[in-house]
């Protein structure tokens, strides 16, 4: 009766067969929102997919996050200084 999680590659392969469009939208959605800041929405919705997905939490958090916070301080700038 072993309790061993699957490694971070089987499990990035897993969500990558069951949602291929979470995956790489989530991961581009995050780098590009660096520079555009309006994908940053879509980097969350994959990173919070990404989360029910995957056994290892983590992975989505850290898409998702990257991308609101970037989605989150466009908003914000466009409140506050334009």
């Amino acid at each position: 009766m072993s309790n061993s999680k699957a490694s971070l590659s089987d499990d990035l392969r897993r969500a990558h067969d069951e949602s291929k469009f979470h995956v790489w939208n989530g991961i581009g959605a995050a780098i590009a929102s660096l520079f555009v800041p309006l994908l940053g929405a879509l980097a969350a919705y994959s990173g919070y997919n990404l989360v029910r997905i995957m056994e290892r939490r983590w992975v989505g958090v850290m898409i998702g996050v990257l991308g609101a916070v970037n989605f989150l301080m466009w908003v914000l700038w466009l409140l506050f200084v334009f």
